[in-house]
């Protein structure tokens, strides 16, 4: 066992190094050298720093988000991360996580009597390269053919992660859009694993819970292996009562530090944005939050929300449509001997689970909720064929499509949801071009 932690040890601290090798040359092709072209539309936008560092002058770029000051607000005043004054109320561990990322950099830099230039957003930024980087553990183990831990599978893994646009366009802000990657990733490595789990499971999926909300779905997703493996009404009961009070535990403990410190609950989502109550509103006759199936966000009424979601979903599809043709043909390159349909199975019963479950939310800004099951779909069908070929040269111009195609992807806020210019559409034609003809199954002609 202590091997075993070792390794995971080992390939965490590679992953973390190399992501925030990664988030180095990010941060300066994007906030430097291509600036102009990263560009949020809307909420977010690049802005210049001018810094007093011990009695110098500094300026520096970076990402100001509009949702910072709340998220800093308790940076700087952490006995309020449980108080109704806090926005994010309901996400104590991922603020708790920043807090504690803050204190440890303070700490270290007061011994040398130096101070830290945008500690807040130095603390979150770690936080979104920590995250990274066990997104690139947990994929790892769902990879059951990538089994060495070399510098240079670790490497490419952690540029696949890297460039996922929910990742890319998240990393310089406080936001917590990368965790719903990471559950993700956690419920297809829940449905692959072929073994029973155990009672810390959804008592980690409660912990969870406390960073990201959306982890209520891994209930759902531990519910469905349960039905897979039924054995007897008797057990199958009796496992739900187990996961049901286990996942509840960390919130209960969270509800009840709330009311012994002399707070109330502050929900946001639900009272700003009635994010999937709606649903029980429009039941019961009360009034809902509608601005048209195409002229805005707030869809909650029954049926027109499916039509959004639909509308949504063609959005997302068209905005990673380079990355899906290029799917299509890996597929038939790809070992297939390899990749059986009990591995695919897991991947598409979870983003079942989890695109039902953001089509209810009732509020769908371009992209975004769709991207959240559509999107880490996509991701993780590439992952899985890429490392599947053992066709080197197909392998490196699949990998350079990737990388070209999301590393200058415009952000999905645009109106014209995907944005290329004509000499990078060529780039990316002439690219495939070359996929199509080296491909071991590519024929001009049929036999």
């Amino acid at each position: 066992m202590k091997q075993y932690e070792k390794n995971n040890f080992r390939i965490f601290s590679q992953l973390f190094l190399i992501l925030t090798f990664f988030t180095i040359l990010s941060y300066i092709f994007n906030l430097y050298l291509n600036q102009e072209n990263f560009y949020f539309y809307y909420c977010d936008e690049v802005v210049n720093y001018d810094i007093n560092l011990n009695g110098s002058s500094l300026n520096l770029n970076y990402v100001f988000s509009c949702d910072e000051p709340k998220y800093f607000y308790i940076l700087d005043n952490p006995s309020l991360i449980l108080s109704a004054e806090n926005y994010y109320q309901q996400r104590p561990l991922y603020l708790l996580s920043a807090i504690l990322i803050k204190f440890t950099l303070t700490g270290i830099f007061s011994v040398f009597q130096l101070t830290i230039p945008l500690v807040n957003q130095l603390s979150f930024l770690i936080l979104q390269i920590l995250i990274l980087a066990t997104q690139g553990m947990v994929l790892r183990k769902i990879i059951t053919n990538f089994n060495n831990v070399s510098v240079v599978n670790n490497g490419i893994l952690s540029l696949i992660i890297f460039l996922n646009p929910m990742n890319k366009w998240s990393l310089f802000q406080p936001g917590h859009q990368n965790l719903t990657t990471l559950i993700f990733i956690v419920g297809v490595y829940i449905l692959q694993n072929k073994r029973n789990e155990s009672l810390f499971l959804p008592l980690f999926i409660g912990v969870m819970f406390l960073f990201h909300r959306s982890a209520a779905i891994l209930v759902l997703v531990m519910l469905l292996k349960n039905i897979l493996n039924f054995e007897s009404y008797k057990k199958y009961f009796t496992d739900i009562l187990k996961i049901l009070s286990n996942f509840s535990v960390p919130y209960l403990l969270f509800r009840i530090s709330i009311f012994t410190s002399g707070n109330i609950l502050n929900d946001n989502q639900v009272g700003e944005y009635k994010q999937f109550t709606w649903i029980l509103d429009f039941i019961l006759g009360k009034d809902t939050i509608y601005s048209g199936i195409t002229t805005g966000w707030y869809c909650q009424k029954i049926p027109n929300f499916l039509l959004c979601y639909f509308i949504d979903n063609i959005k997302t599809i068209i905005y990673l449509s380079t990355i899906i043709i290029l799917i299509l043909i890996l597929r038939k390159d790809a070992n297939l001997s390899k990749l059986s349909f009990d591995k695919f199975r897991p991947i598409i019963l979870n983003f079942l689970l989890f695109y039902l479950f953001w089509m209810f939310i009732g509020w769908y800004p371009p992209v975004r909720f769709s991207f959240y099951s559509i999107g880490n779909l996509v991701i993780i069908l590439f992952t899985t064929l890429f490392f599947s070929m053992s066709d080197r040269y197909v392998k490196n111009i699949s990998l350079l499509i990737y990388s070209y195609f999301f590393l200058l992807i415009n952000h999905w806020n645009s109106p014209k949801i995907l944005e290329f210019t004509i000499i990078n559409t060529v780039v990316l034609v002439f690219l495939f071009g070359i996929l199509f003809f080296k491909s071991r199954n590519f024929k001009i002609f049929s036999k």
